[in-house]
Protein backbone atom coordinates (compact mmCIF):
# COMPACT_ATOMS: atom_id res chain seq x y z
CA UNK A 1 0.00 0.00 0.00
CA UNK A 2 2.88 2.40 0.72
CA UNK A 3 4.00 2.86 -2.91
CA UNK A 4 0.40 3.63 -3.89
CA UNK A 5 0.19 6.20 -1.09
CA UNK A 6 3.31 7.98 -2.33
CA UNK A 7 1.96 7.99 -5.89
CA UNK A 8 -1.33 9.52 -4.75
CA UNK A 9 0.41 12.22 -2.71
CA UNK A 10 2.65 13.05 -5.66
CA UNK A 11 -0.47 13.67 -7.75
CA UNK A 12 -1.95 15.76 -4.95
CA UNK A 13 -4.56 14.85 -2.32
CA UNK A 14 -6.90 16.86 -0.13
CA UNK A 15 -7.07 16.74 3.65
CA UNK A 16 -6.99 18.72 6.86
CA UNK A 17 -3.70 20.08 8.16
CA UNK A 18 -2.44 21.41 11.46
CA UNK A 19 0.92 23.05 12.29
CA UNK A 20 2.19 21.50 15.52
CA UNK A 21 2.62 24.32 18.03
CA UNK A 22 2.58 24.34 21.81
CA UNK A 23 -0.65 26.35 21.95
CA UNK A 24 -2.37 24.16 19.36
CA UNK A 25 -4.19 25.25 16.21
CA UNK A 26 -7.41 24.08 14.66
CA UNK A 27 -7.02 21.81 11.59
CA UNK A 28 -7.79 23.50 8.26
CA UNK A 29 -8.79 22.18 4.83
CA UNK A 30 -6.10 22.03 2.15
CA UNK A 31 -3.96 19.90 -0.19
CA UNK A 32 -0.55 18.24 -0.16
CA UNK A 33 1.69 17.53 -3.17
CA UNK A 34 5.07 15.91 -3.57
CA UNK A 35 7.73 16.49 -6.24
CA UNK A 36 11.46 15.93 -6.63
CA UNK A 37 12.27 19.09 -4.66
CA UNK A 38 9.86 19.21 -1.76
CA UNK A 39 6.57 18.25 -0.17
CA UNK A 40 4.15 21.19 -0.14
CA UNK A 41 1.05 21.73 1.99
CA UNK A 42 -1.39 24.55 1.24
CA UNK A 43 -4.47 25.12 3.41
CA UNK A 44 -7.11 27.72 4.20
CA UNK A 45 -5.70 29.93 6.96
CA UNK A 46 -7.51 31.69 9.78
CA UNK A 47 -6.03 34.53 11.75
CA UNK A 48 -4.56 32.09 14.28
CA UNK A 49 -2.58 30.38 11.52
CA UNK A 50 -0.67 33.60 10.65
CA UNK A 51 1.90 35.54 12.64
CA UNK A 52 2.26 39.32 12.98
CA UNK A 53 3.91 39.51 9.54
CA UNK A 54 0.98 37.62 7.97
CA UNK A 55 3.20 34.58 7.39
CA UNK A 56 2.20 31.08 8.46
CA UNK A 57 3.18 30.39 12.06
CA UNK A 58 6.78 29.16 12.39
CA UNK A 59 6.84 25.48 13.28
CA UNK A 60 8.98 22.38 12.84
CA UNK A 61 6.22 19.94 11.86
CA UNK A 62 2.81 19.90 10.18
CA UNK A 63 0.37 17.01 10.69
CA UNK A 64 -2.30 16.11 8.16
CA UNK A 65 -5.18 13.67 7.68
CA UNK A 66 -5.59 13.05 3.94
CA UNK A 67 -7.31 10.79 1.43
CA UNK A 68 -4.04 8.82 1.20
CA UNK A 69 -3.60 8.41 4.96
CA UNK A 70 -2.05 10.49 7.72
CA UNK A 71 1.10 12.48 6.90
CA UNK A 72 3.68 14.38 8.90
CA UNK A 73 5.90 17.06 7.35
CA UNK A 74 9.25 17.48 9.10
CA UNK A 75 12.26 19.77 8.61
CA UNK A 76 10.13 22.67 7.38
CA UNK A 77 12.24 24.60 4.88
CA UNK A 78 9.94 27.40 3.71
CA UNK A 79 6.66 29.05 4.62
CA UNK A 80 4.62 31.58 2.71
CA UNK A 81 1.04 32.72 2.40
CA UNK A 82 -1.49 34.91 0.68
CA UNK A 83 -4.15 37.08 2.17
CA UNK A 84 -7.09 39.19 1.14
CA UNK A 85 -10.45 37.67 0.33
CA UNK A 86 -8.95 34.17 0.66
CA UNK A 87 -6.09 33.59 3.11
CA UNK A 88 -3.84 30.58 2.60
CA UNK A 89 -0.82 29.15 4.40
CA UNK A 90 1.87 27.18 2.56
CA UNK A 91 4.65 25.03 4.03
CA UNK A 92 7.42 23.27 2.14
CA UNK A 93 9.53 20.50 3.58
CA UNK A 94 12.37 18.22 2.54
CA UNK A 95 10.97 15.16 4.32
CA UNK A 96 7.58 13.55 4.75
CA UNK A 97 6.38 10.59 6.84
CA UNK A 98 3.39 8.34 6.11
CA UNK A 99 0.96 7.12 8.77
CA UNK A 100 2.85 8.30 11.87
CA UNK A 101 1.45 7.02 15.20
CA UNK A 102 -0.43 10.04 16.53
CA UNK A 103 0.20 9.06 20.16
CA UNK A 104 3.99 9.12 19.62
CA UNK A 105 4.32 12.43 17.76
CA UNK A 106 6.16 15.10 19.75
CA UNK A 107 7.02 17.98 17.41
CA UNK A 108 9.83 16.81 15.05
CA UNK A 109 11.68 14.57 17.52
CA UNK A 110 12.42 10.90 16.73
CA UNK A 111 14.62 8.08 18.06
CA UNK A 112 15.79 6.53 14.77
CA UNK A 113 15.95 7.19 11.03
CA UNK A 114 17.03 4.66 8.41
CA UNK A 115 17.69 4.35 4.68
CA UNK A 116 17.34 1.24 2.49
CA UNK A 117 19.77 0.69 -0.40
CA UNK A 118 19.92 -1.92 -3.16
CA UNK A 119 22.80 -2.96 -5.40
CA UNK A 120 25.60 -2.33 -2.89
CA UNK A 121 27.01 -5.82 -2.62
CA UNK A 122 30.47 -4.68 -1.47
CA UNK A 123 28.87 -2.72 1.40
CA UNK A 124 26.16 -5.17 2.45
CA UNK A 125 28.25 -7.66 4.40
CA UNK A 126 27.16 -11.28 4.71
CA UNK A 127 24.44 -12.44 2.30
CA UNK A 128 21.04 -12.83 3.94
CA UNK A 129 19.27 -14.26 0.91
CA UNK A 130 20.14 -17.94 0.50
CA UNK A 131 18.82 -19.86 -2.49
CA UNK A 132 19.50 -23.15 -4.24
CA UNK A 133 17.87 -25.41 -6.82
CA UNK A 134 15.99 -28.59 -5.96
CA UNK A 135 17.44 -31.39 -8.08
CA UNK A 136 15.82 -34.80 -8.62
CA UNK A 137 17.04 -37.43 -11.07
CA UNK A 138 19.56 -34.94 -12.41
CA UNK A 139 16.90 -32.35 -13.23
CA UNK A 140 16.01 -29.03 -11.62
CA UNK A 141 12.45 -29.53 -10.35
CA UNK A 142 12.20 -26.57 -8.04
CA UNK A 143 13.90 -23.75 -6.19
CA UNK A 144 14.20 -22.87 -2.52
CA UNK A 145 14.87 -19.44 -1.10
CA UNK A 146 15.34 -18.28 2.48
CA UNK A 147 15.43 -14.60 3.44
CA UNK A 148 16.41 -13.54 6.95
CA UNK A 149 16.39 -10.20 8.72
CA UNK A 150 19.59 -9.45 10.60
CA UNK A 151 20.12 -6.96 13.42
CA UNK A 152 23.53 -6.17 11.97
CA UNK A 153 26.38 -4.31 13.62
CA UNK A 154 26.36 -1.12 15.66
CA UNK A 155 29.01 1.37 16.67
CA UNK A 156 28.62 4.51 18.84
CA UNK A 157 28.95 7.92 17.20
CA UNK A 158 29.10 9.93 20.42
CA UNK A 159 26.56 12.41 21.84
CA UNK A 160 24.07 9.57 22.40
CA UNK A 161 23.92 8.46 18.74
CA UNK A 162 24.58 5.01 17.27
CA UNK A 163 25.23 3.90 13.69
CA UNK A 164 23.76 0.55 12.61
CA UNK A 165 24.43 -1.45 9.43
CA UNK A 166 21.91 -4.27 9.01
CA UNK A 167 20.04 -6.31 6.42
CA UNK A 168 16.34 -5.77 5.81
CA UNK A 169 13.86 -8.01 4.05
CA UNK A 170 10.60 -7.71 2.16
CA UNK A 171 8.34 -10.30 0.51
CA UNK A 172 5.69 -8.93 -1.81
CA UNK A 173 3.40 -10.09 -4.60
CA UNK A 174 0.79 -12.87 -4.93
CA UNK A 175 1.77 -16.42 -3.97
CA UNK A 176 2.72 -17.39 -7.53
CA UNK A 177 4.71 -14.20 -8.26
CA UNK A 178 6.73 -13.51 -5.14
CA UNK A 179 9.36 -10.78 -5.04
CA UNK A 180 12.03 -11.05 -2.34
CA UNK A 181 14.39 -8.21 -1.50
CA UNK A 182 17.27 -7.90 0.98
CA UNK A 183 18.30 -4.22 1.15
CA UNK A 184 21.24 -2.81 3.04
CA UNK A 185 19.74 -0.81 5.91
CA UNK A 186 21.70 2.09 7.42
CA UNK A 187 20.23 3.49 10.63
CA UNK A 188 21.03 6.38 12.96
CA UNK A 189 19.60 5.76 16.45
CA UNK A 190 19.52 8.05 19.46
CA UNK A 191 19.24 7.22 23.16
CA UNK A 192 16.47 9.78 23.57
CA UNK A 193 14.19 11.72 21.26
CA UNK A 194 16.08 14.26 19.19
CA UNK A 195 15.05 16.55 16.28
CA UNK A 196 15.03 14.54 13.05
CA UNK A 197 17.50 16.97 11.48
CA UNK A 198 20.20 15.73 13.89
CA UNK A 199 19.65 12.18 12.67
CA UNK A 200 19.52 13.24 9.02
CA UNK A 201 22.82 15.15 9.12
CA UNK A 202 24.54 11.96 10.27
CA UNK A 203 22.76 9.85 7.66
CA UNK A 204 23.73 12.44 5.07
CA UNK A 205 27.39 11.92 5.99
CA UNK A 206 27.06 8.18 5.33
CA UNK A 207 25.20 8.85 2.07
CA UNK A 208 28.00 11.21 1.04
CA UNK A 209 30.58 8.50 1.69
CA UNK A 210 28.61 6.10 -0.53
CA UNK A 211 28.64 8.76 -3.27
CA UNK A 212 32.41 9.17 -3.00
CA UNK A 213 32.97 5.41 -2.97
CA UNK A 214 30.93 4.59 -6.09
CA UNK A 215 31.16 5.56 -9.75
CA UNK A 216 27.48 6.51 -9.74
CA UNK A 217 25.74 7.97 -6.71
CA UNK A 218 23.52 5.38 -5.02
CA UNK A 219 20.08 6.63 -4.00
CA UNK A 220 18.16 5.00 -1.19
CA UNK A 221 15.02 3.30 -2.41
CA UNK A 222 13.09 4.08 0.77
CA UNK A 223 13.48 5.19 4.35
CA UNK A 224 11.89 4.82 7.75
CA UNK A 225 11.37 6.68 11.03
CA UNK A 226 10.74 5.57 14.61
CA UNK A 227 9.21 8.23 16.82
CA UNK A 228 9.58 6.42 20.16
CA UNK A 229 11.40 3.41 21.58
CA UNK A 230 7.99 1.87 22.31
CA UNK A 231 7.06 1.97 18.61
CA UNK A 232 7.25 -1.50 17.02
CA UNK A 233 7.73 -0.62 13.35
CA UNK A 234 9.25 2.12 11.23
CA UNK A 235 6.98 4.57 9.40
CA UNK A 236 7.75 5.14 5.72
CA UNK A 237 9.91 8.23 5.05
CA UNK A 238 10.75 10.29 1.97
CA UNK A 239 13.70 12.68 2.13
CA UNK A 240 14.57 14.97 -0.79
CA UNK A 241 18.34 14.53 -1.12
CA UNK A 242 18.90 10.86 -0.30
CA UNK A 243 15.76 8.92 -1.31
CA UNK A 244 14.54 8.47 -4.88
CA UNK A 245 10.82 8.77 -5.64
CA UNK A 246 10.91 6.17 -8.42
CA UNK A 247 11.29 2.39 -8.15
CA UNK A 248 14.81 1.08 -7.38
CA UNK A 249 15.13 -0.53 -10.83
CA UNK A 250 17.91 -2.95 -11.73
CA UNK A 251 20.92 -0.67 -11.15
CA UNK A 252 23.78 -2.35 -9.29
CA UNK A 253 26.94 -0.61 -8.19
CA UNK A 254 29.54 -3.23 -8.95
CA UNK A 255 33.28 -2.48 -8.86
CA UNK A 256 33.17 0.59 -6.59
CA UNK A 257 36.22 2.69 -5.86
CA UNK A 258 35.98 1.55 -2.24
CA UNK A 259 34.20 -1.30 -0.51
CA UNK A 260 33.24 -1.39 3.16
CA UNK A 261 36.29 -3.53 3.97
CA UNK A 262 38.63 -0.95 2.39
CA UNK A 263 37.64 1.74 4.89
CA UNK A 264 37.72 -0.36 8.06
CA UNK A 265 34.13 -1.57 8.09
CA UNK A 266 31.39 0.15 10.04
CA UNK A 267 33.91 1.62 12.49
CA UNK A 268 35.58 3.40 9.60
CA UNK A 269 32.18 4.73 8.51
CA UNK A 270 31.51 5.98 12.03
CA UNK A 271 34.88 7.74 12.04
CA UNK A 272 33.96 9.37 8.72
CA UNK A 273 30.65 10.62 10.19
CA UNK A 274 32.51 12.20 13.10
CA UNK A 275 34.98 13.77 10.66
CA UNK A 276 32.13 15.32 8.64
CA UNK A 277 30.56 16.78 11.79
CA UNK A 278 33.83 18.17 13.13
CA UNK A 279 35.72 19.17 9.95
CA UNK A 280 33.07 19.78 7.31
CA UNK A 281 35.26 22.28 5.42
CA UNK A 282 37.71 19.51 4.52
CA UNK A 283 35.03 17.08 3.32
CA UNK A 284 32.39 19.24 1.65
CA UNK A 285 34.17 19.89 -1.69
CA UNK A 286 34.87 16.17 -2.16
CA UNK A 287 31.23 15.32 -1.64
CA UNK A 288 29.94 18.22 -3.73
CA UNK A 289 32.13 17.15 -6.65
CA UNK A 290 30.83 13.58 -6.38
CA UNK A 291 27.18 14.64 -6.23
CA UNK A 292 27.19 17.42 -8.83
CA UNK A 293 28.91 17.42 -12.21
CA UNK A 294 27.70 20.93 -13.08
CA UNK A 295 30.91 22.70 -12.07
CA UNK A 296 33.83 23.99 -14.05
CA UNK A 297 37.32 22.51 -13.56
CA UNK A 298 38.47 25.92 -12.34
CA UNK A 299 35.83 26.14 -9.59
CA UNK A 300 36.57 22.56 -8.56
CA UNK A 301 40.30 23.07 -8.12
CA UNK A 302 39.75 26.25 -6.12
CA UNK A 303 37.50 24.49 -3.61
CA UNK A 304 39.63 21.32 -3.50
CA UNK A 305 42.82 23.28 -2.79
CA UNK A 306 41.07 25.38 -0.16
CA UNK A 307 39.98 22.16 1.57
CA UNK A 308 43.59 20.95 1.46
CA UNK A 309 44.75 24.20 3.09
CA UNK A 310 42.17 23.83 5.83
CA UNK A 311 43.04 20.18 6.56
CA UNK A 312 46.80 20.74 6.69
CA UNK A 313 46.42 23.86 8.83
CA UNK A 314 44.02 22.17 11.27
CA UNK A 315 46.57 19.38 11.85
CA UNK A 316 49.76 21.46 11.80
CA UNK A 317 50.09 21.72 15.60
CA UNK A 318 49.38 18.09 16.46
CA UNK A 319 50.51 15.96 13.50
CA UNK A 320 54.15 15.82 12.32
CA UNK A 321 53.10 15.08 8.73
CA UNK A 322 51.30 18.44 8.49
CA UNK A 323 54.37 20.49 9.39
CA UNK A 324 55.52 21.85 6.03
CA UNK A 325 59.15 22.24 5.17
CA UNK A 326 60.46 25.70 4.31
CA UNK A 327 59.69 26.66 0.73
CA UNK A 328 57.62 23.60 -0.18
CA UNK A 329 54.14 23.79 -1.66
CA UNK A 330 51.31 22.70 0.61
CA UNK A 331 50.20 19.46 -1.20
CA UNK A 332 53.61 17.92 -0.42
CA UNK A 333 52.40 17.33 3.13
CA UNK A 334 49.56 15.19 1.78
CA UNK A 335 51.70 13.25 -0.68
CA UNK A 336 54.04 12.23 2.16
CA UNK A 337 51.12 11.13 4.33
CA UNK A 338 49.40 8.66 1.96
CA UNK A 339 50.64 5.25 0.84
CA UNK A 340 53.57 5.17 -1.59
CA UNK A 341 51.20 3.74 -4.24
CA UNK A 342 50.37 7.41 -4.92
CA UNK A 343 53.81 7.95 -6.48
CA UNK A 344 53.26 5.27 -9.12
CA UNK A 345 49.67 6.32 -9.69
CA UNK A 346 50.52 9.97 -10.39
CA UNK A 347 53.84 9.36 -12.20
CA UNK A 348 55.85 12.35 -10.94
CA UNK A 349 54.68 13.44 -7.51
CA UNK A 350 57.11 16.34 -7.04
CA UNK A 351 56.24 17.90 -10.39
CA UNK A 352 52.54 17.31 -9.80
CA UNK A 353 52.73 19.25 -6.53
CA UNK A 354 54.34 22.22 -8.31
CA UNK A 355 51.84 22.15 -11.19
CA UNK A 356 48.79 21.74 -8.95
CA UNK A 357 49.74 24.55 -6.58
CA UNK A 358 50.73 26.91 -9.37
CA UNK A 359 47.42 26.33 -11.18
CA UNK A 360 45.54 26.97 -7.95
CA UNK A 361 47.39 30.21 -7.18
CA UNK A 362 47.11 31.42 -10.78
CA UNK A 363 43.35 30.97 -10.69
CA UNK A 364 42.98 32.32 -7.16
CA UNK A 365 44.85 35.53 -7.96
CA UNK A 366 43.53 35.94 -11.52
CA UNK A 367 46.96 35.59 -13.10
CA UNK A 368 47.25 35.29 -16.89
CA UNK A 369 48.33 32.14 -18.73
CA UNK A 370 46.44 29.65 -16.55
CA UNK A 371 46.40 26.03 -17.80
CA UNK A 372 43.73 24.92 -20.24
CA UNK A 373 40.57 23.31 -18.73
CA UNK A 374 41.60 19.73 -19.55
CA UNK A 375 44.88 20.12 -17.64
CA UNK A 376 43.09 21.84 -14.75
CA UNK A 377 40.63 18.95 -14.69
CA UNK A 378 43.44 16.37 -14.50
CA UNK A 379 45.14 18.29 -11.71
CA UNK A 380 41.93 18.77 -9.76
CA UNK A 381 40.63 15.20 -10.00
CA UNK A 382 44.00 13.81 -8.89
CA UNK A 383 44.18 16.34 -6.06
CA UNK A 384 40.66 15.51 -5.01
CA UNK A 385 41.49 11.81 -4.71
CA UNK A 386 44.71 12.65 -2.87
CA UNK A 387 42.72 14.58 -0.27
CA UNK A 388 40.03 11.87 -0.17
CA UNK A 389 42.66 9.20 0.47
CA UNK A 390 44.25 11.34 3.18
CA UNK A 391 40.95 11.80 5.00
CA UNK A 392 40.01 8.13 4.74
CA UNK A 393 43.43 7.09 6.03
CA UNK A 394 42.84 9.46 8.93
CA UNK A 395 39.52 7.72 9.67
CA UNK A 396 41.16 4.28 9.58
CA UNK A 397 44.35 5.22 11.38
CA UNK A 398 46.31 3.42 8.62
CA UNK A 399 47.20 3.88 4.91
CA UNK A 400 44.96 0.99 3.81
CA UNK A 401 42.44 3.19 2.01
CA UNK A 402 45.05 5.15 0.01
CA UNK A 403 46.90 1.92 -0.82
CA UNK A 404 43.72 0.40 -2.23
CA UNK A 405 42.67 3.52 -4.13
CA UNK A 406 46.01 4.15 -5.82
CA UNK A 407 46.83 0.51 -6.53
CA UNK A 408 43.50 -0.67 -7.99
CA UNK A 409 40.45 1.15 -6.62
CA UNK A 410 40.51 4.00 -9.16
CA UNK A 411 40.90 1.74 -12.17
CA UNK A 412 42.09 3.50 -15.32
CA UNK A 413 41.78 7.01 -13.90
CA UNK A 414 45.49 7.21 -13.06
CA UNK A 415 46.48 6.35 -16.63
CA UNK A 416 44.15 9.04 -17.97
CA UNK A 417 45.60 11.63 -15.58
CA UNK A 418 49.21 10.73 -16.47
CA UNK A 419 48.46 10.92 -20.19
CA UNK A 420 47.03 14.41 -19.79
CA UNK A 421 49.79 15.71 -17.51
CA UNK A 422 52.88 13.95 -18.78
CA UNK A 423 51.87 12.54 -22.15
CA UNK A 424 52.41 8.89 -21.12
Amino acid sequence: MTSNQWARIRDGVIGTFQPLLAEGLEPANGTIRLNDEHAEVTFMASGDHLDDDLLPQACRAVFGETQAGDVLMLSIAQRSGSWGGLCTARYRSRCLVLDPPAQDIDDDTVVAVQLHYYGLSSWSGERRLNEEPIIEDGKVVGWTAQLRWDAGTTVPLGDGYTLRFSSGHTVTGPYDRRTLTAPLVITIESEERRPIGEHLVRLDAVHALLAVAHKETPLASSGGVRFAHTQDVYCSLWERTMIGLGPPGDLTHEFPHLGLDNIGGIRGVASWVRLVLEDRRAVEPLVRHALSSIQTPESRILSTAAAMEYWVASNARSAPWAKRKTGEDLPSALTRHVDSAWNSWIGDSDQWVKNFWKAYLDLKHFRPNTPDPSTVHALEVSGRWLLTATLLDHCLGSPDASRHLFSKGLGSLGRNVREELWGH
